[in-house]
């Protein structure tokens, strides 16, 4: 009592110097903070005090009590305000020189350790724009199940942060499949009716190519007419020579080490559920030791997720089992703040607007822009996803709804029952009336009816995305070589926005490289998404630190399409660009203006 007594007595001297000594700044601001840090006070509590100093202080003539009072009202309503601009100028600081992670999977086959990671980093990223070496370093990858695997990185510098490549390498964990098996599944395939239109062009290009075989031999037999019996033998030698291809010569290899890794994929059997689950669950244990926390931080402020053909597949299934556990914050900070919802989770409060916007505009790269900034707004408030982009090339998801279409479920029942998340995510129907009436401006359709994307498990948040929306906020680009006649170009590869969401920003490309296999032979150009000439035709740049510049002549290359000629970028250049290791964080979403800010896309 005696402590309290003794600020009350010092608190009335300064008064009492105010009145007779009104413009005596070291005492005013002593009687402020005594005023507002003095819980003892017995006259008069902390804000009343508060009141008093809004008010303007004691003993001043009127004016300067208006003007006292001006000021800090001035102060009070731009501190808030201050506050939030000066913390977000911190993090998206801190963020940016944060370092990133890209996580590389590889596609089908007998694949060796680092083969893909190695030949992307040196063709992608080996040399700058201007053709001058760019260093890439080998670290140990302790993060790594297998020990031939190392990490690529890229020295911080040229306004971003340090970037470490890593790869998901599975191809040990799949055991080479049966020859039987496969052709059977791909005999299905053929026969029954396609559902997407790729396929069914697919399709028609194997049943002539089945056809010319036919056509051949029935040929070869009408020459040999009236030759002695061996010769009818002759016809059969086109088809015994298919056969031997399929049976014992490459092709063997092609199909029970290669095929046979889409066939089990897409239609397992009993004993191959097993090794798929393992698959995923690498993938798993890599993204979780990438969203791991050191020293009270995660690592890194991005992770990019790139996956090739069926790697693009693998890709797309741990992001959609690993978003569960980390789509929600662990604290809920949002809790008891005085800020309304709708202005501490605009962008999220906003989503299902800017979901029926999509649908109508068909404008993905607005949406994506509009994801970057969910993304921003989803870390600002906790929540530990990283995963900005999922990038997929030659990916056979295109043809998900023939591939994934089964006698008990096709592919749209699927994807409504949320196994298959899209882009932009279907969301989920909600339980109950009361559920229906707290969450009513977050539904996916108007009226606060139909699916929601995002939900709240208490009134004052957080919003928190729904177990199937990884793609709410990360972003997906679709890179893809059209494929020509005759199964040229690549066929494995296409367009996903008409199977996986109006969202995934599709960009058709053509091969850099020059090589007149990756351009006229069927199938050919799946292989060959980054690789790129070097000096000549044919000759693909493997060592790491060359000088060699990107093909110039790739964004003038021009393909056929329906009957005209346009220009496609080529892939090397456009992976570089999408991947955009430079890329800032996006500005805040504004209900007023939507993702209509500085920076945004243009409108298409």
């Amino acid at each position: 009592m005696a402590g309290q007594h003794g600020e009350v007595g010092a608190l009335d001297r300064d008064r009492a110097r105010l009145r007779t000594e009104p413009w005596a700044p070291p005492v005013r601001a002593a009687c402020r903070s005594t005023c507002l840090h003095s819980p003892g006070h017995p006259a008069t509590a902390v804000p009343t005090q508060r009141r008093r100093l809004r008010n303007g202080l004691p003993g001043l003539p009127f004016w300067g009590r208006y003007l006292s009072a001006s000021a800090n009202y001035t102060a009070a309503t731009l501190q808030r305000p201050l506050t939030r601009v000066v913390k977000r100028v911190r993090s998206d600081m801190a963020d940016h020189d944060k370092p990133i992670a890209v996580l590389v999977v590889h596609g089908i086959g007998q694949q060796m350790p680092m083969d893909t990671l190695r030949s992307l980093v040196t063709n992608v990223f080996g040399s700058r724009p201007d053709g001058s070496a760019r260093q890439v370093f080998s670290k140990v990858d302790r993060d790594s199940t297998f020990l031939d695997l190392r990490r690529l990185v890229l020295p911080a510098g040229e306004g971003r942060g340090r970037v470490d490549f890593f790869e998901l390498y599975w191809a040990p964990v799949m055991s080479n499949g049966s020859a039987g098996a496969v052709i059977l599944w791909g005999t299905r395939t053929i026969l029954r009716r396609a559902r997407g239109r790729q396929m069914a062009a697919i399709v028609r290009a194997i049943r002539l190519y089945v056809l010319a075989l036919v056509i051949l031999s029935v040929g070869l037999l009408l020459l040999v007419r009236g030759s002695p019996w061996w010769s009818y033998l002759v016809p059969l030698a086109p088809l015994a020579a298919v056969l031997w291809t399929l049976v014992r010569g490459w092709g063997r290899s092609l199909i029970t080490e290669a095929l046979a890794d889409a066939a089990r994929w897409f239609s397992p059997r009993p004993q191959d559920i097993t090794e798929r689950d393992r698959v995923r669950q690498l993938g798993l244990d890599l993204l979780r030791d990438l969203h791991r926390m050191e020293d009270g931080r995660q690592r890194y402020g991005r992770v990019i997720v790139l996956g090739h053909s069926l790697g693009s597949v693998v890709a797309y299934d741990v992001l959609r089992l690993a978003f569960d556990a980390l789509r929600a914050p662990a604290d809920m900070p949002n809790r008891g703040r005085a800020t309304r919802l709708e202005e501490r989770q605009p962008a999220a409060w906003h989503f299902a607007e800017e979901a029926r916007r999509l649908e109508v505009t068909g404008d993905a790269a607005r949406f994506q822009y509009f994801q970057s900034q969910l993304h921003r707004e989803q870390s600002l408030n906790g929540v530990p996803w990283l995963v900005t982009d999922l990038i997929t090339l030659a990916s056979p998801l295109t043809h998900a709804d023939d591939l994934w279409s089964t006698k008990v479920a096709n592919f749209d029942h699927r994807v409504e029952d949320n196994e298959y998340p899209t882009c932009p995510p279907q969301g989920e129907v909600q339980h109950s009336e009361a559920l229906r009436i707290e969450t009513e401006t977050v539904s996916a359709v108007p009226g606060g009816e139909g699916r929601i994307a995002f939900y709240r498990k208490v009134d004052d948040g957080p919003l928190i995305a729904h177990e199937a929306s990884p793609f709410a906020s990360t972003r997906w680009t679709n890179l893809y070589i059209p494929m020509r006649q005759w199964l040229a170009g690549d066929p494995v590869g296409g367009p996903l926005a008409p199977t996986m969401g109006k969202g995934v920003r599709d960009i058709a490309v053509n091969p850099t490289t020059k090589r007149w296999s990756v351009r006229w032979l069927p199938v050919r150009a799946h292989t060959a998404y980054w690789d790129r000439d070097e000096g000549g035709l044919g000759v693909r740049q493997t060592r790491a630190g060359s000088t060699a510049s990107r093909s110039e002549s790739g964004a003038a290359a021009l393909i056929e399409n329906g009957g005209g000629r346009r220009s496609l970028p080529d892939t090397v250049s456009e992976l570089a660009r999408v991947i955009d290791l430079d890329r800032k964080p996006a500005p805040p979403f504004s209900a007023l203006g939507g993702t209509r800010v500085e920076g945004a896309p243009p409108e298409r």
